[in-house]
């Protein structure tokens, strides 16, 4: 750096095709150094993580989140795996399939709207993935996530008016059914035997 600074200080003849070589001379030092690097050196952070995470429900490429970290694509790619042992792709359907059972279980949106709202672009691709994440049915999954919700709720000691009304059920009677269909007895009698 100090002949570099010198050279364009002193300006002389061919000064301009000196900073040059010296340039390349700096990026082939760094360069080098950069790919020594082990996996283990890998870092990132878990501000970026959380930005996948949360801007899930766009269409997320290799190259702009690569970018992002200052990484050669492909290199990216090949760090990221030998770092977290998933692919970047894998982390991004892990990702859209968390938000997708947050819909599920906290709103009464449509499928197709959990859809767009988790990135997935469309209805089959959705139920595609929760299939191939399940081995069930997203309304099985929805019953099964509401339930197990439900159990903790009655455990803190919840009404089963506020179940219903957290977890968006129809009415208590909805609710009552369906517990009893997945769990083998009513609301009533599962908190008495938690007791």
């Amino acid at each position: 750096l100090d002949m570099m600074y010198t050279e364009y200080k002193e300006s002389g003849l061919g000064y301009e095709t000196m900073l040059k070589s010296l340039t390349q001379i700096l990026l082939t030092k760094i360069f080098r150094k950069m790919a020594g690097e082990k996996a283990r050196d890998f870092l990132i952070t878990p501000e970026f993580l959380q930005y996948i995470r949360d801007h899930c429900n766009e269409k997320l490429t290799l190259g702009e989140l690569s970018k992002k970290c200052f990484y050669n694509p492909s290199y990216f790619s090949r760090l990221f795996r030998e770092h977290y042992g998933i692919t970047l792709t894998d982390f991004i359907l892990n990702s859209r399939f968390e938000r997708a059972c947050e819909l599920l279980l906290n709103s009464d949106i449509s499928t197709e709207e959990i859809a767009q709202r988790s990135g997935f672009g469309s209805k089959s691709a959705f139920y595609k993935i929760f299939r191939e994440k399940t081995g069930k049915s997203i309304y099985q999954t929805y019953v099964k996530l509401k339930i197990d919700e439900a159990k903790k709720l009655i455990r803190k000691g919840k009404t089963f008016s506020e179940v219903v009304e957290l977890l968006c059920f129809d009415s208590v009677s909805t609710f009552a059914y369906v517990f009893k269909k997945q769990v083998g007895m009513t609301p009533s009698e599962y908190r008495n035997s938690i007791k």
